[in-house]
């Protein structure tokens, strides 16, 4: 039988701006982390969704609503370090 492979997309954010273009310790970590979880879950990246400096209180974040929409054209899920990344 063969196992079935999950398509995901990986959403990061850090809810703090820095004020400058270089990206923060926190999105590396984040992203270090869930490249690795994926490789061991051998998943497909459908892609990969950050936003520096927005709130999770605050749905206005360009890369969530970018991830939304590819959940509605049937992004088969999603996977983030934590829950609060949402």
């Amino acid at each position: 039988m063969t196992e079935k492979k999950y398509t995901v997309g990986l959403y990061i954010r850090l809810s703090r701006d820095d004020g400058d273009n270089i990206e923060s310790e926190s999105i590396k970590n984040q992203r270090t982390f869930l490249y690795k979880f994926l490789e061991s879950h051998d998943f497909v990246l459908a892609g990969e969704y950050v936003d520096d400096g927005y709130s999770g209180s605050n749905f206005n974040r360009p890369a969530w609503k970018k991830l939304l929409s590819r959940l509605f054209l049937r992004l088969s899920g999603t996977e983030r370090k934590h829950a609060d990344r949402f």
